[in-house]
């Protein structure tokens, strides 16, 4: 199975250039929504890379920033993640 990595952020009041560099930086580098504030890549060392900066710039803001490593617990979660990376709609 693939692992992947989550950001999982908190962003203070209503920042929405914060907001928009985040949105921007994160679908540049391919990752997936999970939820509002969650996020999702295969891991690798580029995808920490991106993870860690954007984590920077939300903590520098006051708010919150996590990333952890994660692997799917079936098959069926595995695919579902794997989906969410099907840009063939865009």
């Amino acid at each position: 199975m693939i692992p992947w990595l989550l950001l999982i952020t908190n962003l203070p009041g209503r920042n929405q250039t914060l907001r928009m560099r985040l949105w921007r930086a994160l679908r540049g580098a391919g990752s997936a929504s999970l939820r509002d504030g969650v996020y999702l890549l295969p891991a690798s060392n580029s995808a920490n890379q991106v993870f860690e900066s954007q984590a920077l710039d939300i903590r520098s803001a006051g708010g919150s920033a996590y990333i952890l490593p994660i692997e799917a617990v079936a098959a069926g979660q595995q695919k579902a993640f794997q989906a969410l990376f099907d840009r063939t709609d865009d």
